[in-house]
C-alpha cells in the first residue's frame, strides 16, 4: 500500500488546554505542543491541518442557549439540517460554553502559529450544526449538505487532492474531537492513527478507555509517538 501520511492536530485552543481555560482537559493540554511541533518538523508528512472549533455565543448545541439545560447532563434535540431532512433528529448533551468566536479560549495555543499548516479548517460556526469533526456533523452530513458557514473545508476533497493515505490525529480532546475526525477520516478511506501520547482527554478514567474499544471496532490504530507507525513517517522523510 503506499504511504503519504498527513497530521491532523485537533482543537488545539485554549478553551481546553490552558489551565485557565473554560473546558480544559484532563492534565495540561499545554504539554502537547513540544510533541506536536516536533512531528510538525518531520518532512515525511506531505500535509499538516490543524483543526478550529469556531463556535457563535447562540449555538444550539450549548447549554446555556436552553432553559434549564445543564451541561453534559440535559439532552437537546439536533435536527438534520441537510435539505428535506429536518424532519430528522438526533439527542445530544448539551455542551458547556467554550470556544466562542472572537474570544481568547477560541485562539490557537501559544506556542503553535496558523502559518505552520498546509490547511486551516474551521468548524461549528453554523449555530444549527455541530460537528465533532471536521469531516462530517452529527447526522453524518458533509460540507456539500450543510450550511455554507458549517464548516470551511471539504476536508476529505482536501486530503484526497493531495493523494494522503494515512491520517495520524492529535491534540484535544481525544475523547471528543480527536477521536470522531480519526474514525470519520477511517470511514473515508484513509487508514486513520491517534497518537496517544499527544493526545489528551477530558475524562483519561473512564471515557478514554470506552472511546479507544470505538475507535479499535472503527478500524482506527492507537499508536504511541516513538512507535513503529509514526517511526515509518520519520524514515519516509529521509532522503
Amino acid at each position: 500500500m503506499a504511504f503519504k501520511p498527513a497530521l491532523i492536530v485537533v482543537d488545539m485552543q485554549n478553551d481546553f488546554c490552558s489551565p485557565q481555560g473554560l473546558t480544559p482537559v484532563s492534565g495540561n493540554g499545554m504539554d502537547l505542543v513540544a510533541p506536536i511541533k516536533q512531528l510538525l518538523s518531520l518532512p515525511g508528512f506531505a500535509m499538516r491541518v490543524t483543526t478550529f472549533s469556531d463556535i457563535p455565543e447562540n449555538h444550539k448545541a450549548m447549554a446555556h442557549n436552553h432553559t434549564d439545560a445543564k451541561p453534559l447532563e440535559t439532552y437537546v434535540e439536533s435536527a438534520n439540517p441537510k435539505k428535506g431532512m429536518s424532519h430528522k433528529t438526533v439527542k445530544q448533551l448539551a455542551l458547556h460554553k467554550c470556544c466562542i468566536q472572537g474570544t481568547w479560549g477560541a485562539q490557537l495555543v501559544d506556542g503553535l502559529q496558523e502559518s505552520d499548516f498546509d490547511l486551516v479548517v474551521r468548524r461549528n460556526a453554523n449555530a444549527d450544526t455541530w460537528m465533532w469533526s471536521p469531516f462530517n456533523d452529527v447526522h453524518g452530513n458533509e460540507k456539500h449538505d450543510l450550511h455554507s458557514d458549517a464548516v470551511s473545508h471539504h476536508l476529505g476533497d482536501e486530503l484526497a487532492s493531495k493523494e494522503i493515505t494515512h491520517v495520524f490525529c492529535v491534540g484535544t480532546a481525544g475523547d471528543h474531537c480527536v477521536s470522531h475526525t480519526t474514525m470519520d477520516a477511517a470511514r473515508a478511506g484513509f487508514k486513520a492513527y491517534v497518537i496517544e501520547d499527544v493526545t489528551r482527554s477530558f475524562d483519561d478514567g473512564e471515557e478514554w478507555p470506552a472511546m479507544k474499544k470505538q475507535l479499535k471496532a472503527k478500524g482506527v490504530e492507537v499508536v504511541m509517538m516513538h512507535g513503529p507507525e509514526v517511526e515509518r513517517v520519520r524514515a519516509s522523510g529521509v532522503e
